[in-house]
């Protein structure tokens, strides 16, 4: 995984730098929201105005102090990345993006959680910047040593890496959604089989190539069969 995300630095570098601009219950999308320190789904603009005015005092503090700089800097990331998740959900997706790149752009020690870059690898994705996509998802899923991150992600990220030619990426990708007993139907489609047993083909991976090969032909049976 190292290897493949030097890879995607390696493309990344040659292509225009970021710009600088300004899922379950609900009980546990209020755990998930107090750890990492996401933002109310309720009301977007109030809940974005609010969570500005809190933060405005600890962000621009002005100190000799370099531990509290180092804090107050990522509190700025962290409100920017927050402010790109209200967007998101409101479907605002140009704001999003703006939010989330500023967030990731100043994160040069990559201290910010996973969840931002797997948000910002989906806003990318969105907006159709495939390989910056990549990158963030990239750093999220190597921040994930347990692969907690939920499946379809890295079919996603298995699909960005096919439609740019990165077969050896998008071969790694679906095989990990693949194997992952968290993945279903809904999600492991015959396209995800067909293309994980091209990607295998191209890479010299025969045997893996047939094997998802005989699984996209039984999908395709089955939903032959249903209709």
């Amino acid at each position: 995984m190292k290897q493949l995300l030097l890879v995607l630095f390696l493309i990344f570098l040659i292509t225009p730098a970021f710009a600088s601009k300004p899922t379950t219950s609900e009980d546990g999308e209020n755990k998930r929201c107090r750890s990492e320190n996401c933002l109310p789904e309720s009301n977007p603009e109030e809940s974005f105005m609010g969570h500005k005015k809190r933060m405005q005092h600890q962000v621009n503090q002005n100190t000799d102090d370099e531990p509290l700089q180092a804090v107050n800097k990522l509190g700025k990331l962290l409100f920017y990345a927050n402010s790109g998740y209200l967007y998101s959900k409101a479907n605002h997706w140009e704001q999003a993006l703006s939010c989330y790149e500023t967030a990731v752009s100043g994160d040069k020690k990559l201290e910010l959680p996973r969840k931002v870059y797997l948000e910002a690898g989906y806003a990318y994705a969105v907006h159709n910047k495939l390989v910056r996509a990549l990158v963030c998802f990239g750093i999220a899923f190597d921040k994930d040593p347990l692969r907690e991150v939920d499946p379809s992600y890295y079919v996603i990220a298995g699909d960005l890496s096919f439609e740019i030619g990165l077969w050896e990426g998008a071969y790694h990708f679906y095989k990990i959604a693949i194997n992952d007993e968290r993945s279903d139907d809904n999600l492991l489609t015959m396209e995800v089989y067909r293309k994980a047993a091209y990607a295998a083909k191209l890479i010299f991976k025969i045997e893996a190539a047939n094997k998802y090969y005989t699984l996209a032909h039984k999908k395709f049976s089955l939903n032959v069969g249903s209709n």
